[in-house]
């Protein structure tokens, strides 16, 4: 007995919305160091969070 197979295929749209995120990732990875670096900077600068009370 063979059993039932279930083929998925994105949509135009979503295949749309695949490449614009492959993108973002792509442009994150490349960037990865510098966001990195300037979060750090902007805590340093900013100080600690306060605390909740």
């Amino acid at each position: 007995m063979v059993p039932p197979k279930v083929e998925y295929e994105l949509t135009p749209v979503a295949l749309e919305l695949h490449e614009t995120l492959q993108l973002l990732t792509d442009w994150a990875e490349r960037n990865r160091v510098y966001i990195a670096e300037s979060r750090a900077a902007y805590d340093t600068w900013r100080g600690p969070e306060p605390a909740d009370a």
